[in-house]
């Protein structure tokens, strides 16, 4: 299991989950836009199921949610509410430490394994710099 680092949910940015993919003005390709009910513990870097709901189980995990529609953060979606969200499901390559359940936590090995089965890399071989 990863160790789950810190980070500030108001700083943490795309280019800090996503490390790499499949360049592609398609948005088809690796990634796919869809509606989502927010939950309370729904966030950047949550591992979404095929129905569109978060994964409970990693024999669930389908994609992660990378990117919204909302104006400023994920948490100006209320609870409940639906929103516009990307899920990145294969060609790209995933900071692990955040790729998180529904506890909030690094996701665990089983997980990996799940997502990395659907065709996703997730790496801990990241560089933090302040």
């Amino acid at each position: 299991m990863a160790t789950n680092l810190t980070f500030d949910a108001y700083r943490t940015s795309y280019s800090d989950l996503v490390l790499g993919g499949v360049f592609s003005s398609d948005l088809g390709t690796g990634k796919k836009e869809a509606n989502l009910v927010k939950t309370d513990t729904m966030q950047m870097g949550s591992v979404i199921a095929a129905d569109l709901t978060e994964a409970t189980s990693a024999a669930d995990a389908d994609s992660v949610l990378v990117f919204t529609d909302a104006v400023f953060t994920i948490d100006d979606v209320a609870t409940g509410e639906e929103f516009t969200g990307v899920l990145i499901k294969n060609s790209y390559t995933l900071n692990r430490y955040l790729v998180v359940d529904t506890t909030g936590e690094a996701v665990s090995d089983e997980y990996v394994a799940a997502l990395e089965a659907k065709g996703l890399k997730l790496t801990d071989k990241v560089l933090f710099t302040s």
